[in-house]
């Protein structure tokens, strides 16, 4: 035999090699579709096959729901709830002492200071016209009614000029969770607590002297009465008024 005969004999031998078991080898089909283990550059990391529903209308598995055999199911989103507003029940003598051991937390507008400054200067506008025309009429006397319209003069500029000042310093306000806290006063202060209970209902007013200065007056509602509290600026009287509405219970 040729030794072209005899390789060709060898090859054809090779190519048929049976296993340890007696079969043929054969490629895998699959081998080719599988997703390598890496890729260059990848500095090892492993292939991850891409986040794709594995069959149509197939929810992903990040999606909320979606899962695969074998795993986990998926959390639900957590929700947040706005807690509803409580309000608490009639107050005890330790709750009142508590609340008025420190005045109110917050002062009214300093605008109010100009409309209790006008409303002073209009009260004492009649003793003015009085006086000047008691002295137009009475020549002979024209000397006392010139010290009365002195007088006068003095005390609406003291009225307008010191008691909007002693009663802008007086005049507080705070609304908690428990209770309406306010304060009034001009030479001594006067405090008032309402339980937030006892509201049923509040309205901010306005008349034509604080249109002219952009304050308002809230007037709370209880079952024994009202409580006013006037020289608030008009946004904060209108949001504490929608603040203090009752509510239906849910």
């Amino acid at each position: 035999m040729s030794s072209q005969d005899s390789s060709a004999a060898q090859g054809h031998s090779e190519a048929r090699a049976p296993e340890a078991g007696g079969g043929v080898l054969t490629a895998d089909p699959l081998e080719e579709l599988r997703p390598p283990e890496s890729w260059p550059g990848a500095a090892g990391r492993k292939s991850v096959a891409p986040d794709v529903p594995s069959w149509p209308g197939a929810r992903r598995a990040t999606d909320p729901g979606g899962s695969w055999p074998g795993a986990a199911p998926a959390k639900p989103a957590k929700t947040t709830k706005k807690p509803a507003q409580r309000r608490s029940g009639p107050l005890d003598e330790q709750t009142l002492a508590r609340i008025r051991s420190a005045p109110p937390a917050h002062r009214i507008s300093r605008l109010a200071k100009g409309r209790w400054a006008l409303v002073a200067a209009l009260g004492w506008l009649v003793p003015f016209v009085a006086v000047s025309v008691w002295i137009s009429l009475d020549a002979d006397r024209r000397g006392p009614g010139l010290i009365a319209l002195l007088l006068v003069a003095v005390g609406a500029a003291v009225h307008a000029a010191v008691v909007p000042q002693l009663r802008y310093r007086r005049h507080r306000w705070e609304v908690g969770d428990e209770a309406v806290y306010t304060q009034t006063g001009t030479l001594r202060s006067a405090r008032r607590v309402v339980a937030r209970a006892d509201v049923t209902g509040a309205q901010a007013s306005q008349g034509p002297l604080e249109s002219l200065f952009n304050i308002a007056t809230l007037t709370v509602s209880t079952g024994r009465g009202r409580l006013r509290l006037t020289g608030l600026p008009q946004r904060a009287a209108r949001d504490l008024a929608a603040q203090l509405a009752p509510t239906d219970p849910a």
